[in-house]
């Protein structure tokens, strides 16, 4: 199975994948990633990432997701992304 691109520098605002360039957040995937856009579904840092966040991540393939909850730790997950996790079969570990 393919990895995941690694992230080589991270800092405030900036973070650098490998192979899919610099951005203030991403997704990243087995084969892939790309910059993370929190309009395109209206993530903010309350009620947090929307399920709609993670499925194009389980679309393709992963297994293990980790969700940041960002430098400042205010990033919140809703309740609804958590249980479309679990009915993926997404283990919780924290």
């Amino acid at each position: 199975m393919e990895r995941s691109p690694l992230i080589t520098h991270i800092s405030w605002g900036r973070m650098v994948g490998e192979g899919v360039g610099e951005g203030k957040d991403f997704k990243l995937y087995p084969g892939g990633g790309r910059a993370w856009d929190w309009n395109e579904t209206g993530t903010r840092h309350r009620p947090g990432i929307q399920p709609a966040d993670v499925t194009e991540l389980l679309d393709h393939g992963s297994r293990a997701i980790v969700l940041s909850r960002g430098m400042d730790l205010v990033l919140q997950t809703c309740p609804e992304t958590l249980d479309l996790l679990r009915r993926e079969g997404i283990e919780e570990q924290w």
